[in-house]
């Protein structure tokens, strides 16, 4: 992502995102698998209607789970730091 305002368009949904996610934590539910599927579903339901081509959703798919691959490890790794210096 190089350009601004792809950036901030991307930055803006993530936000809607992990809002979407607080929501279902602070359901007073404990998230399952079966929730999450669901929520998933409801945005590739989404994503169908507006994509041009399926093949733009398969892309748009391994692009969203590459990167948040990636959030993870480097999470998991400042973690692994903070600790090492506790």
């Amino acid at each position: 992502m190089t350009d601004n305002n792809t950036q901030a368009r991307f930055d803006e949904g993530y936000e809607f995102g992990l809002r979407l996610y607080d929501i279902l934590v602070n359901s007073g539910k404990q998230p399952n698998s079966d929730m999450i599927a669901g929520m998933l579903t409801a945005i590739y339901a989404g994503l169908y209607h507006i994509a041009p081509t399926h093949d733009a959703i398969d892309k748009l798919t391994e692009f969203a789970m590459d990167y948040a691959k990636e959030q993870n490890i480097k999470e998991s790794e400042n973690e692994e730091q903070k600790s090492n210096l506790s």
